[in-house]
């Protein structure tokens, strides 16, 4: 008997370092259980950064697309530009070269028609002033009213009838009034 409760004694104490790695193992899958909810929050939270990470690149994708797609429209606008400059830049040449030509034409124009000033009869000028107006009005119809002969030239024959009379002195007198 004093065998068995020896057995008894250690057998209690075998069920009683049995519970107690029990106890221990219980602690050990609790804070095992506490570590393994603390990784699953981690990974939903690294999987919700992960989700808003991939609707970030979503919508940066689409603002890329979009921005290729204005980049490109803005390359076409440029380029057309261009070749309306071009275009502009040719027909400035162009024009450019017909002004020069057309300040040539003028230049030779005005030499050869420079004499032809000097040779220029203002109708009625009698004095030679450049003007017809009463002086030469008076002039003619002084020499007419003398009985002098008025010597015939294409300045004092204002109406342009071949003859110096009374007729150029009223048209002289006419044109100086409404002058």
């Amino acid at each position: 008997m004093a065998e068995l409760n020896e057995q008894l004694r250690k057998l209690g104490e075998d069920v009683k370092a049995e519970k107690d790695r029990n106890t221990t193992l219980t602690e050990q899958l609790k804070e095992r259980d506490r570590e393994a909810v603390a990784l699953q929050n981690a990974v939903d939270a690294q999987n919700q950064t992960l989700a808003e990470l991939r609707a970030k690149l979503a919508d940066d994708s689409r603002k890329l697309a979009q921005l290729t797609a204005d980049y490109a429209g803005v390359v076409r606008a440029v380029k057309e530009q261009k070749e309306e400059v071009s275009g502009m830049h040719s027909e400035l040449g162009l024009l450019k070269s017909r002004l020069d030509e057309s300040k040539t034409e003028i230049a030779r124009l005005e030499k050869e028609n420079a004499g032809l000033r000097d040779r220029l009869v203002v109708l009625g000028d009698i004095n030679g002033d450049g003007k017809a107006d009463v002086s030469d009005a008076l002039l003619v119809l002084e020499k007419l009213l003398s009985g002098a002969d008025v010597a015939y030239t294409p300045g004092a024959d204002a109406n342009r009838d071949g003859k110096v009379d009374v007729g150029d002195v009223l048209l002289i007198l006419n044109k100086s009034l409404v002058e």
